[in-house]
């Protein structure tokens, strides 16, 4: 899930849910923590289910691509590049 800033006088933020696949998958939950920036590319995907006799929706981002833009903790400046995702 990321956070993304709201651009009113109110502040806050919206969190989206990020869906990735395989390696992808793997790499972000190697890499990603709370604070880390990063770039997203992908599509939206909209579902629906029922939930104690209540009909739910969300929507989620499939990732096809993600990029870290904040340096590594080791301090270092350098991009970790992620293998697109497989849907």
């Amino acid at each position: 899930m990321i956070a993304v800033d709201r651009r009113t006088k109110d502040g806050g933020a919206d969190f989206v849910r990020i869906v990735a696949w395989d390696r992808q998958a793997e790499l972000c939950g190697q890499y990603l923590a709370k604070g880390k920036r990063v770039a997203v590319d992908g599509y939206l995907r909209s579902r629906s289910w029922e939930e104690d006799g209540k009909r739910r929706r969300d929507i989620d981002v499939v990732a096809r691509s993600v990029q870290f833009l904040s340096p590594p903790s080791d301090g270092g400046g350098e991009v970790v590049p992620f293998e697109p995702a497989v849907a």
